[in-house]
C-alpha cells in the first residue's frame, strides 16, 4: 500500500463506523480475512485482497482494522472466544474436563481452520514485532483463565496439590500450539479416537495427585 495512505492509518485501536451497517461490514471482514487467512496464510494475505472479497475498498478496511497485525488478532481472538473460550469458561463439570475438552476439539476434523489461525498467529508472533506486542494482551488473558482452571482442577482434587501453576499452564499452551499443526505432523491421527483417549489419559496422569 502506498506510503501516503498509511499515513492517514489512526494510531488508535480498530473502530467501527455507521451503526449497523459498520458492524455487518466488520463481520464481513472477518468472515473473509478467516477464510483467506486459512486458506493462503498470513503473509500471503492482503487488505487488498480482503476487501475485494468483501466488496469493498481497501480504505474501508483500514476505517475497521488499522493494519493488517490488528486484523490477524481480531481473527484470532474471536475464532478462539467463539470455539474454545465458552468450554474454559464453563464450571458446571470438573475444571479438568473442560481442559480436556479443548485438548479433543483441537484435535476434530471440523476444527482445521481453528488449527491453521492458531499457528499463523504464533508464527507471525515469532517474527513479527507488531503482531507480537498485539498478541500479548490476549495470551495473557488466555494464561490467566488456564490457571484458575487449573486451581480449580487442584481444589477439586483432580490435580496434585503440589502442582507448579505456571509450569503446566506453559506445558498445556505449549502443546495446544503443537496440535495447531496436527496436519503437518500427525495428520492421520485427526478424528482418531483412540489418539484423543491417549491424549486425554496422558493430560489426566500428568496433573493427577499420583503423578507427583
Amino acid at each position: 500500500m502506498p506510503a501516503r495512505a498509511h499515513a492517514k492509518l489512526p494510531n488508535k485501536a480498530p473502530r467501527a463506523r455507521g451503526g449497523r451497517d459498520g458492524a455487518h461490514t466488520r463481520e464481513r471482514i472477518l468472515e473473509e480475512a478467516t477464510k483467506l487467512i486459512a486458506e493462503r496464510g498470513y503473509r500471503n494475505t492482503t487488505m487488498k485482497a480482503v476487501a475485494e472479497c468483501v466488496g469493498v475498498t481497501e480504505p474501508a478496511v483500514y476505517r475497521h482494522f488499522d493494519g493488517k497485525e490488528r486484523l490477524l488478532l481480531a481473527v484470532f481472538s474471536e475464532t478462539v472466544a467463539r470455539i474454545l473460550r465458552p468450554v474454559a469458561r464453563d464450571t458446571s463439570g470438573p475444571a479438568i474436563d473442560g481442559i480436556v475438552r479443548q485438548l479433543g476439539l483441537l484435535m476434530s476434523p471440523g476444527q482445521a481452520t481453528l488449527r491453521r489461525l492458531i499457528a499463523e498467529m504464533y508464527a507471525a508472533a515469532a517474527i513479527e514485532p507488531k503482531v507480537a506486542a498485539l498478541a500479548r494482551e490476549f495470551v495473557d488473558d488466555a494464561s490467566a483463565l488456564l490457571i484458575e482452571e487449573l486451581r480449580r482442577a487442584v481444589a477439586e482434587g483432580d490435580a496434585s496439590p503440589d502442582l507448579n501453576l505456571s509450569h503446566a499452564r506453559a506445558a498445556i499452551h505449549i502443546f495446544m500450539a503443537g496440535l495447531a499443526h496436527h496436519e503437518t505432523l500427525a495428520a492421520d491421527l485427526i478424528g482418531d479416537e483412540a489418539w484423543v483417549r491417549f491424549v486425554e489419559t496422558a493430560l489426566r496422569k500428568v496433573l493427577s495427585p499420583q503423578a507427583s
